[in-house]
């Protein structure tokens, strides 16, 4: 069998460690072996052929798209295509992976977040707009990933400028609120890290006032400011080590998140979006600070979560022959009509229009 279909993968995995776990379990049923097995298997290669359309990072979870044998040559077609996103943004803080996997860069206030405020800014971030990639990020620089550099505290060979991306939607869901369970981490950045993520987004942040960014002369500002204040430290820290601790020490109040609010976003962006971007730079416009704590992709292309997409709970907790046919009624028929296990009719899916994953809080 050759074609495509989507998965749910849950958090906590890599994209290609989620589809060779697939991979393993469908090599039980003969019907998605590959017609060129053995070939495969005298270079030692996996008797089912498959590949992703797009990486979801480990700590996301959501739609990941999977070709089967000669339908991994259609991959490519998803790379480009339009996708939607729910995220969940801690507000208080950045980090220095602007997710909360990294360490606290910034301290912002919140006392001013409300969903009217949060309303007022969004209008900047929507149609084509440009961005900075963050600094953990695959992006290549002569070789390297940006992520390598900022692993080893390397400065770039040269800037990275804004890139421009496309967001056709970018709207609220439900409310601000303190009623959630997310947690700030508990590390702080060193001076040398929050360093380099000045300095490697001020010339992106000059570039993108040069563009008209209104929020990003704000950004500029804050960003010199900063500098400034964490050189300030450093030469106290050099001076009188007692004097730089307060820089890096993590006190009880910041410790923690009970009064951090989270906002919640839908955001259908081009290929090459950063969500994690939009929510460091959307917390910048609104004077503050921001990280994400939860990153759900719910729809790629006309693949959307809830609807044709074979979820984790199935693959993990259920046999293949149980899930099995889903796949081959994909495979055949492509995601515009549902596969109804029971009753084993077709349910017509409204692809224009993804829906709300309410559980992601």
């Amino acid at each position: 069998m050759n074609g495509i279909f989507a998965v749910a993968k849950p958090t906590g995995v890599s994209s290609s460690q989620w589809m060779i776990k697939i991979q393993k379990i469908l090599e039980h049923d003969p019907e998605f072996i590959s017609p060129d097995a053995r070939k495969r298997k005298r270079k030692k290669l996996p008797k089912v052929k498959m590949g992703h359309g797009g990486t979801l990072d480990p700590a996301a979870d959501g739609v990941l798209v999977l070709g089967i044998n000669d339908g991994t040559k259609r991959l490519s077609e998803f790379l480009n295509c339009t996708k939607c996103y729910e995220v969940v943004a801690l507000v208080g803080c950045s980090t220095t992976t602007y997710d909360a996997e990294g360490s606290i860069l910034d301290d912002g206030p919140v006392d001013h977040i409300t969903n009217e405020s949060v309303e007022e800014v969004l209008k900047h971030f929507r149609g084509d707009i440009h961005q900075i990639p963050p600094i953990y990020s695959a992006l290549k620089v002569d070789g390297l990933k940006l992520y390598d550099y900022a692993r080893r505290k390397e400065p770039l060979p040269r800037a990275i400028g804004p890139r421009q991306v496309t967001i056709s939607e970018l709207s609220i869901v439900g409310d601000v609120t303190t009623n959630h369970h997310y947690r700030q981490p508990e590390k702080r950045a060193s001076n040398e890290e929050v360093e380099q993520e000045h300095l490697f987004r001020e010339a992106g942040l000059r570039e993108l006032v040069s563009l008209g960014s209104e929020w990003a002369k704000l950004g500029l500002r804050t960003t010199e400011s900063e500098v400034a204040k964490n050189e300030n430290e450093v030469t106290k820290a050099v001076n009188d080590p007692k004097e730089g601790i307060a820089v890096n020490t993590v006190t009880e109040d910041s410790q923690s998140s009970a009064v951090y609010p989270i906002v919640t976003l839908r955001a259908t962006v081009s290929s090459g979006t950063y969500i994690r971007s939009i929510v460091h730079d959307l917390a910048i416009a609104l004077g503050t600070k921001a990280h994400v704590v939860r990153l759900t992709r719910v729809r790629q292309s006309d693949w959307i979560l809830n609807k044709n997409v074979i979820s984790s709970e199935e693959i993990v907790n259920k046999s293949l022959k149980e899930w099995a046919p889903k796949i081959k009624y994909y495979l055949e028929n492509g995601p515009d009509k549902a596969f109804e296990a029971k009753s084993e009719e077709l349910e017509t899916i409204n692809t224009d229009t993804a829906p709300v994953v309410k559980s992601i809080v």
